[in-house]
Order: structure tokens, then C-alpha cells, then sequence
């Protein structure tokens, strides 16, 4: 799964040990937003840019209600109910059952935000831009044990949104993902977090599920 790597971060600049007291509200703000709706969708661009070799971006669109997803993009569609998630790779006109929380969603907000804003890292904000966006810039605290070395993640305070997610990596990779059109709380489907075979004729079903 190439974006199972997409977005794990952080870098080997001297950051200060203690959190800022401002930052960390905002991040806690971050979290209760984007964590205790009871909806959301957006849509997504990902620009993936390989050390030595040229840059590839696509677009997708990512919902949520309660505990279940949905991942429409080029490289791959995932559909989860909450307990089991359903990967079609239309590369290999292929769909892999797995258990939901084994594959999460790396395109998720809510995802991204619990698993880099604990005590396994440290930030700090960097100053300011013009249209008063602010970059938080995160490292990890053993950076040794971890691949993505560096993460920073640009917010709209005010409105309390994530705006782009920038990850990069000790191959020298960067992952850069920019998020639009975020609505919460909105009138979502059931039927858009079930799978349906009958939408996949010619997949090959494989199921990967441990029970």
C-alpha cells in the first residue's frame, strides 16, 4: 500500500523540550474538531516527490461519518464500515478485505493529529504568514527509530483547519498533501460506507482478515 507510507513525519532540528502552551491549545482544538464531529468530507491533493526521479500528484475526495470512511483517489478507493475496510486497486482490478483498524486511513485529519500529537513528539510554530495561516513543525522525540524524520502541518486558526500535511522522509522523499472544501457535520449516506461487489465485476476479492 504506497500510501500506508504517505504521511508519518519529523526532523533532526533542536526543538525545545517543553510545548508552548498556545500551540498545544490549538492542537487540542485541532483534534476536538476534527475528532467529535459527527461528519466530515473534503477533497485532497497529493503531490508525492521521489528523491531522484520527478514528482506525481493526484486528487481525491475522503469522507467520514462516525467510525466509518470512504477513499475515492486514482492509486486506490477504500470503503470501511467501521469494522472492516474494502481496498479496491484498480491497478490489479483487485479488492483486499481488511480488518478496519489494521488499515485506518492515513487520509484522515482525525488520524493524522492522534498519531503525532502525543508524548512521541515534540513542535513548535513557526511564525506567522501573511493570510495568518501558521505552520506547526513536528519531530520525533527518538528520531533515530523513525523513517519520517520531519512533519509540518500549516493551519487556519481561526476557521481551525488543516490546511496541508508536508512529510519528510530520511530517503529523501516528501509527501505533500493539501486538503479543500472541508464541510463537518453534514447529511452523509449510510449507503456511501457499504461495499457493494456488484460496483466491482471484474475485481479479484481477496479477504486478508484475521478472524
Amino acid at each position: 500500500m504506497r500510501y500506508l507510507t504517505l504521511l508519518a513525519f519529523l526532523c533532526s532540528i533542536s526543538l525545545i523540550q517543553a510545548q508552548d502552551a498556545k500551540t498545544d491549545a490549538l492542537l487540542q482544538s485541532l483534534v476536538d474538531k476534527y475528532s467529535e464531529s459527527a461528519s466530515a468530507q473534503m477533497s485532497f491533493s497529493l503531490e508525492i516527490t521521489p528523491a531522484e526521479s520527478d514528482s506525481e500528484t493526484f486528487a481525491g475526495t475522503f469522507a467520514r461519518k462516525g467510525s466509518s470512511f470512504y477513499l475515492n483517489s486514482p492509486m486506490q478507493s477504500v470503503i470501511s464500515d467501521g469494522k472492516d475496510a474494502w481496498i479496491y486497486i484498480p491497478d490489479n482490478e483487485e479488492v483486499q478485505i481488511v480488518d478496519a483498524d489494521e488499515e485506518g486511513s492515513l487520509f484522515s485529519p482525525q488520524t493524522l493529529l492522534e498519531k503525532f500529537y502525543n508524548d512521541s513528539y515534540k513542535y513548535r510554530t513557526l511564525p506567522a504568514a501573511s493570510d495568518g495561516s501558521q505552520i506547526i513543525e513536528f519531530v520525533p522525540v527518538n528520531a533515530e527509530d523513525e523513517e519520517i524524520y520531519k512533519m509540518k502541518m500549516t493551519v487556519q486558526p481561526t476557521a481551525l483547519l488543516i490546511q496541508e500535511l508536508k512529510a519528510f522522509d530520511r530517503s529523501g522523499d516528501t509527501y505533500t498533501m493539501t486538503l479543500s472544501d472541508q464541510e463537518f457535520d453534514l447529511e452523509l449516506a449510510d449507503e456511501l460506507f457499504v461495499f457493494d461487489a456488484k460496483n466491482y465485476p471484474d475485481a479479484y476479492i481477496e479477504d486478508l482478515r484475521i478472524d
